[in-house]
């Protein structure tokens, strides 16, 4: 399912929403800090908006989207871009990175990738990341298309990874040329999933820039 795409975690019912640090400009992000750097996007990018709260009561996230889509304002792609981190007081937390991904070199920053597909017609886990990107989608007219592609790239600031920069970029899977149902009958290790995610990947990773901000 789509939901299961793209790091899906849930949120506590009563979760606080804090106020988001990084500043979006047009198409640009930059984040001052965890880790200081900016971030740009294609010229075409229209910024949807932002949330952050307390994630799992464990972890402080921070959201950002911006999409590129049609006057309709259905989506063609979408940019996933999240700071995470968990809190100073769960001094024993880490991530593990999942098995079975690759990992590309960017910006001198290494970060691990995955591709997923998926239906976006599934209701989402209650609380879940997922829920909270549809709800801001819809809160601002746009919609997604019937199935989608992503790409996710992952980078660990520190050991023992204790705090995360994630990229998702998807995009509608219909140019694509292959259809859900028959993606599903494979394996991730048979064509043509296998070309498609690493292509998917390769093209992805050039839709974003990546540039330190060096700091005093």
């Amino acid at each position: 399912m789509f939901a299961a795409m793209a790091l899906i975690v849930g949120i506590s019912a009563n979760a606080q929403s804090l106020k988001p640090t990084r500043i979006a400009q047009a198409n640009t992000l930059t984040s001052e800090r965890d880790p200081s750097v900016r971030i740009e996007l294609p010229k075409s990018v229209q910024y949807v908006g932002a949330e952050r709260w307390i994630l799992y009561d464990v972890a402080d996230a921070e959201t950002h989207i911006f999409v590129e889509a049609d006057e309709r304002k259905q989506v063609k792609r979408m940019y996933w871009i999240q700071f995470e981190g968990y809190l100073p007081s769960l001094p024993k937390l880490t991530y593990t990175p999942q098995s079975g991904q690759g990992t590309m070199e960017i910006a001198g920053m290494s970060f691990y990738t995955r591709a997923r597909f998926g239906l976006t017609n599934e209701t989402p886990k209650p609380g879940s990341e997922m829920e909270r990107v549809n709800k801001l989608l819809a809160a601002n007219g746009y919609t997604l298309p019937a199935e989608m592609i992503n790409a996710r790239f992952i980078h660990y600031l520190d050991e023992p990874k204790r705090n995360e920069l994630m990229i998702i970029v998807s995009e509608d899977m219909a140019p694509w040329g292959h259809k859900h149902d028959d993606l599903v009958k494979g394996s991730p290790t048979t064509e043509p999933w296998l070309t498609m995610s690493r292509n998917m990947v390769e093209s992805a990773s050039k839709r974003f820039s990546i540039h330190k901000i060096s700091r005093p």
